[in-house]
């Protein structure tokens, strides 16, 4: 979607169009809670599986039918070698982190497999004339703080929008829809300010400053509330 929103969208735009495809990101995690709650209290724990389906088949149907292509077909070959040590080294990666708690000295030998066969990626790609996935951009100094903090960022947003309502069933008895709502207004609040970053980002764009203090700023904002909720 990033990639889609960097290649169509005008740069005096960009900030507004990537904002609301974060938003979209943050509220899929904040709604789930409360749409899956409603329908688990109303009609049981199968019933969650009909909204993915239902909206599958209707986005399926709608890009097929809205969706032209904006760039040139580009040919290509996909790197089996590259595919392969990725995905198990992903899949080693969160096995080990898993197994750490269960099993301390199995847990480190995946983890030491797994950042192995990482770094063997990252040094295939940086060998490939067209890799499968380009991580120049990473040798950056300006790129990659960004990088580590988005990660930070979403795996904050995530983990709060799916341990806090677990949290609230499990600690306070609250029904699955009664924890999803209580979640809510705070992620629409994130997404809602998130756009209007967006918008201010893209005014920047145009201009000599960007902003980055202001990133700077309110990320520090953020630091501060998870500082205060632990």
């Amino acid at each position: 979607m990033m990639n889609v929103v960097l290649e169509c969208a005008p740069r005096e735009r960009m900030g507004l169009f990537l904002s609301v495809g974060v938003a979209c990101i943050t509220l899929g995690p904040a709604c789930g809670p409360v749409v899956s709650g409603l329908m688990v209290t109303l009609f049981g724990w199968r019933a969650i599986f009909a909204v993915p389906l239902a909206g599958g088949v209707i986005v399926a149907a709608s890009g097929a039918v809205l969706m032209r292509n904006e760039g040139e077909r580009r040919g290509g070959r996909l790197d089996v070698p590259s595919l392969v040590l990725l995905a198990v080294g992903l899949t080693a990666f969160v096995f080990s982190v898993g197994g750490l708690s269960e099993n301390l000295l199995l847990g480190a030998c995946v983890l030491v497999v797994a950042l192995v066969l990482v770094g063997m990626f990252a040094h295939r790609q940086l060998a490939l004339g067209r890799p499968l996935l380009d991580i120049r951009p990473m040798l950056s100094s300006r790129f990659w703080p960004a990088c580590a903090l988005l990660a930070v960022t979403m795996m904050t947003s995530f983990s709060m929008s799916v341990l806090l309502p677990l949290n609230f069933e499990g600690s306070f008895g609250m029904s699955a829809l009664m924890a999803g709502l209580l979640v809510l207004p705070a992620v629409v609040g994130n997404a809602i300010t998130g756009v209007i970053g967006g918008r201010i980002m893209g005014a920047r764009l145009l201009t000599a400053h960007p902003g980055r203090h202001r990133l700077y700023r309110g990320r520090s904002g953020g630091h501060l509330v998870c500082g205060a909720l632990a």
